[in-house]
């Protein structure tokens, strides 16, 4: 039940209204004149503050004072090119930020200083080959080496009703040539995936055999063996082309898509990490008898640092700015629309090839972005919705991509987002294996002159280090090589954003930058230019240098692959001044473009110099950090309270907040009407992690400061910048794991209050706190305040267990601008600690003061 608000007797020992005023130097501890004022209305607490600003530039706040960056020396990187001559165009608007002092040196010593990773650690077994005929192209000898396995022979299929990997014991070396001819003759109707597993028992056991039968018929094994007991081979089948019953004859004169997505790999890791690669396309680019080329787009600006957006923006076109992001680990709220491209193109007779090298029953993927994956229903359902959900989305054949799952569960891991350091398998790195997949089907549909529209995400580069993506440069130099006898194909090669992790980005401005950087290259034969046309051709050549988006990309595809759409740019983004037009790079990119003419959703860098100003990290910028954190640590709260309901305190194992610096603060002002502006504002918080492996983990920020009628801040996003994986071990249920800093085995005592339990130092500023002592009641409210130069921050807390706040916060400035419009009101429960609000200065080297009143009732 609430109770009313409560008037009191005009006495001094009621106490009933509090008020102080303080008077600061550099941020000094003012003195305590007393109470002055008792009013027998609801609980007010009143606070003043007056800071004089000194005429000396004064003290170097301690921030500023820890934050400074370690030296480099004065070597800068070089922006890369395919053609190391050329430079950027002068009449472009959009130049690249320099890469910061030191970087090479920095990215050099993280990503070079040791031999790339190779698979020579594992045997390969080689049980058995497919091999074409000699006489007859697409026909299919198999052999099977008898001395290769003294054990037990077994083949494994995906069953294509259940998902489930299917085993058969074969006898015999011989028997085991003669199930494989079988089920890859084209006559052979189940569905097979592109691959099946042969393994062999490193012990005879007869008892498992039938001597007198051999099993034709894939059935399920008994599971008597761990995979430690077997010696295992991936054997790619050779793909089969799939009935359609569209007009093939109506498109005589289309060309082949090639999409190769590669995650997480920047325009300069590209070059840094695939030198065999960059060799490749700069021979085609240079060798005159060459009848292709490659295009270099060198200004890609990334859409944001997650890969599910930027492929639902190149299949659908679909971008919202406004829209606030799912979380890392929830499926998207709808089905990425894969169909806007990939449906048109069947209708066209085209055939639709998805792939990648992630499990489809985890969390990320392509089970995660058509909505199939579902932790809490069976393995079996889950695999009906993919199944359906692939044929709606456009797509004919996943082929290889099942057997993800099969070497993901050889290294005991759900993806490879973190380990191991080289993805192989049977002695060979998994990318090969799809690539094999890959070229087997180009080959078949060219062979058979039919249109293909094929798409495959690698994941290599996504991990911890940046090293590993080195493991993909041979085999994609040689793809290189193959493509070059493809001429009716255009290959997309590019990435969705550079490392959004690890220690590159944790310890260089240049390794963020990058990270919004990513790369677009088009394989383009003389066969697809002349398809393309010569304007149209001249205006791709052109861009190459201007700032470009995968908005562009999308409307590219569309404008070559689907000539008949009728779809427009979306109102949406024509509100938001997005400039994109509706044939994409075929059409000249305006050299003015800048950032705010491409989709960005945030937090997200501008790759352009100038867009953001590098500012001081003052005590300004530390209130609207505070902003941000207090944000963050709310949000942190409410997620716990909301799924512990029982417990009395606000926080559980995951931590409460608590940032020491910050840094890489940057700024862009823009204007929002005659009577409003705003100021975007950047920048990196370090928080301590607990336990024994001390290190920072590093949140980066974006808050908007809006000025004018009415003033306000929001945090408009934040992003993760160091790994958050390793939290999930300890984080509490309810609470989004990149929120979460925990350790192990630790967490809060349900009886224990908030004010004995976590640290209120922000930024290495003290906290000082007010106790009401007026009622037994208010002694359950904590005013916690922490003064800085330019400002205030202010943060209650409620410790009892019982007894629940509705306050309401009026405070009054001058000089001064506050993070909410007053009055802010706020439900306290029980255990509860939140953060209220910031008040800034506005003209500087004008004194400021503030007060503020605080009523409530109690529930």
């Amino acid at each position: 039940m609430v109770n009313g608000h409560k008037y009191l007797a005009k006495t001094k020992s009621n106490n009933m209204h509090w008020f102080f005023r303080r008077n600061a130097v550099y941020l000094l501890k003012g003195a305590f004149l007393g109470l002055l004022l008792f009013i027998p209305v609801i609980y007010v607490l009143e606070l003043v503050v007056k800071v004089t600003i000194p005429s000396s530039g004064g003290k170097p706040s301690i921030i500023r004072a820890i934050i400074n960056h370690k030296n480099h020396d004065t070597v800068r990187c070089p922006i890369t090119h395919l053609n190391p001559s050329s430079g950027p165009d002068p009449s472009v608007s959009c130049k690249r930020i320099r890469p910061a002092p030191g970087s090479c040196q920095v990215a050099n010593r993280l990503f070079h200083s040791k031999p790339k990773k190779t698979c020579s650690h594992q045997k390969e077994y080689q049980f058995c080959s497919i091999k074409e005929s000699s006489s007859d192209s697409f026909v299919y000898v198999v052999q099977c080496n008898p001395a290769m396995c003294s054990g037990i022979l077994s083949i494994g299929v995906t069953d294509e009703q259940t998902g489930s990997l299917v085993w058969t014991y074969v006898k015999s070396a011989r028997r085991l040539e003669k199930l494989i001819a079988k089920i890859i003759h084209p006559s052979y109707r189940r569905q097979l995936f592109g691959f099946c597993f042969l393994r062999c028992t490193r012990e005879f056991h007869t008892e498992y055999l039938d001597s007198e039968q051999v099993n034709d018929n894939l059935a399920h094994d008994d599971n008597v063996f761990s995979w430690e007991d077997y010696d295992t081979q991936l054997l790619v089948l050779p793909p089969k082309i799939k009935e359609t019953t569209h007009q093939v004859d109506k498109i005589k004169s289309r060309i082949n898509l090639n999409m190769i997505l590669i995650d997480s790999v920047s325009h300069t890791h590209f070059y840094r990490s695939l030198p065999k690669t960059v060799e490749q396309f700069r021979k085609i680019n240079t060798d005159s008898t060459q009848s292709l080329q490659v295009l270099d787009f060198e200004l890609v600006q990334a859409l944001r640092s997650r890969t599910v957006e930027t492929v639902k923006a190149l299949f659908s076109g679909e971008v919202n700015l406004h829209e606030t992001p799912f979380g890392v680990l929830d499926v998207p709220p709808k089905p990425l629309a894969y169909e806007v491209l990939f449906e048109p193109l069947k209708q066209l007779g085209y055939s639709t090839l998805y792939l990648e090298d992630i499990c489809w029953t985890w969390q990320w993927g392509i089970g995660n972005y058509l909505s199939a994956y579902n932790k809490s229903l069976p393995f079996v359902e889950i695999w009906r919705r993919l199944r359906s959900a692939l044929e709606r989305a456009g797509i004919d054949d996943v082929g290889i991509t099942y057997s993800s799952c099969e070497v993901l569960k050889f290294y005991r891991v759900n993806n490879p987002f973190h380990e191991p350091d080289a993805l192989c398998y049977n002695g060979k790195y998994q990318h090969e294996y799809i690539l094999d997949y890959l070229v087997q089907y180009q080959k078949l549909m060219r062979h058979h002159n039919k249109p293909l529209a094929s798409f495959y995400e690698i994941n290599v580069g996504h991990e911890d280090f940046g090293t590993r993506i080195q493991t993909f440069d041979e085999a994609l130099s040689n793809y290189v090589r193959f493509l070059m006898n493809q001429p009716d194909t255009l290959t997309v090669i590019f990435s969705d954003h550079g490392n959004a992790y690890g220690s590159f980005v944790e310890e260089n401005i240049e390794g963020q930058i990058e990270t919004f950087h990513p790369s677009l290259y088009l394989i383009i034969p003389d066969n697809v230019a002349q398809f393309i046309g010569e304007s149209r051709m001249r205006s791709l050549q052109t861009n190459q240098k201007r700032l470009v988006s995968i908005l562009d990309l999308h409307y590219t595809l569309k404008t070559l692959f689907v000539p008949h759409s009728t779809s427009s740019i979306p109102q949406h983004l024509i509100d938001d001044k997005i400039d994109v037009g509706k044939h994409g790079l075929l059409d000249t990119i305006s050299p003015k473009r800048t950032c705010d003419n491409v989709p960005r959703i945030l937090p997200n860098l501008c790759i352009c110099d100038g867009y953001e100003t590098a500012v001081a990290n003052d005590s300004r910028h530390a209130l609207i950090a505070e902003f941000a954190i207090g944000q963050l640590n709310n949000i942190l709260q409410s997620q716990f309270t909301e799924a512990h309901k029982d417990r009395l305190t606000g926080y559980g194992a995951c931590r409460r907040l608590a940032p020491t610096r910050f840094d890489n603060v940057r700024e862009s002002r823009h204007s929002l009407d005659s009577h409003h502006q705003c100021v975007i504002s950047k920048f990196d918080i370090y928080i301590p992690s607990p336990g024994p492996d001390i290190h920072e983990e590093i949140f980066f920020v974006t808050v908007k400061f809006t000025f004018g009628k009415a003033t306000s801040m929001e945090l408009l996003s934040f992003e993760r910048v160091t790994a958050y994986s390793k939290y999930s071990i300890c984080a509490d249920e309810g609470v989004s794991i990149n929120l979460c800093i925990c350790e192990r085995n630790r967490t809060l005592n349900d009886h224990t209050s908030f004010q004995n339990s976590l640290s209120f130092e922000m930024f290495q500023k003290e906290t000082e706190v007010y106790i009401p002592t007026d009622s037994a009641e208010s002694e359950c409210l904590r005013i916690y305040s922490r003064a800085y130069r330019k400002g205030v921050s202010i943060e209650i807390g409620n410790v009892c267990s019982k007894l629940g706040f509705i306050l309401e916060l009026r405070m009054h400035t001058v000089n001064m601008d506050t993070s909410r419009p007053m009055p802010v009101k706020e439900v306290l429960r029980p255990g509860e600690l939140k953060f209220f609000l910031v008040a800034v200065q506005d003209i500087q080297n004008v004194n400021w003061d503030w007060k503020y009143s605080l009523s409530y009732t109690t529930f």
